[in-house]
C-alpha cells in the first residue's frame, strides 16, 4: 500500500506510477504541477542529484553524510488499544540508530500490554528496529529518490512549496512532506 502524490490518498491497488511519484488517478497526476515539471527531468540528472544530496551533511547532527531515509517502528499498547507508528526520517546512519533505539526501547517498554495485538506484535516490531539498526540501508531508498525529485520540480516550476497561511507565523503550522494539489 502506499499513498499519492498528489492528494494524499491511500492506493490499496495499482496506481499510475512515474517519476513524480505514484499516483491514484490520471487526473490527479495530470493536476499537479509538480509532476508536469519532473517530466522534463533526465534520469541521469536525477541521479546525479540524489547522489550530491545523499553525500551532503546530516540534517539533525550536521556532520557530513551520506545521508538518507530511514525509518523507525514503535507500538504502544493499553489493553484493547494498540497505536503502531513507522515513522520515516532523513538522516545520517549514527542519527537513525539513535531514533531506531529509542524506538526499540520504547516498544520494549510499553508494546506488551495490549491483549490482541500487544503480545503478539510487539516481537515483529522490535525485529524490525533491531535488523534496521544492524543492517542500514547502504544505497539511497525509493523514498530519498521522490524526495529529491520533488525538490527538483519544485525547483523547476518556481513552486516554493507548502506555505503557511497568511497571518500565521511559519511555526505555528506543521508542513505537510507533499505540496497539496
Amino acid at each position: 500500500m502506499s499513498r499519492c502524490a498528489g492528494c494524499n490518498k491511500l492506493i490499496l491497488f495499482g496506481g499510475i506510477k512515474t517519476r513524480a511519484g505514484i499516483f491514484c488517478t490520471e487526473e490527479c497526476h495530470g493536476s499537479t504541477t509538480l509532476g508536469a515539471a519532473l517530466e522534463e527531468v533526465s534520469p541521469e540528472e536525477l541521479e546525479a542529484r540524489v547522489l550530491q544530496a545523499s553525500l551532503g551533511p546530516c540534517p539533525r547532527c550536521r556532520r557530513p553524510g551520506p545521508i538518507n531515509v530511514h525509518f523507525a517502528c514503535a507500538m504502544f499498547s493499553l489493553v484493547v488499544v494498540t497505536h503502531f507508528a513507522r515513522e520515516p526520517f532523513v538522516s545520517c546512519t549514527r542519527c537513525a540508530r539513535l531514533l531506531q533505539l529509542k524506538a526499540f526501547l520504547s516498544t520494549f517498554c510499553l508494546g506488551w500490554w495490549g491483549i490482541p495485538v500487544g503480545l503478539g506484535g510487539t516481537p515483529f516490531v522490535l525485529l524490525a528496529n533491531l535488523w534496521s539498526i544492524a543492517f542500514p540501508a547502504r544505497h539511497p531508498r525509493d523514498e530519498f529518490y521522490a524526495m529529491v525529485a520533488q525538490r527538483m520540480a519544485m525547483e523547476i516550476s518556481g513552486s516554493k512549496g507548502p506555505q503557511p497561511p497568511p497571518g500565521k507565523p511559519k511555526f505555528a503550522a506543521r508542513r505537510p512532506l507533499r505540496p497539496p494539489p
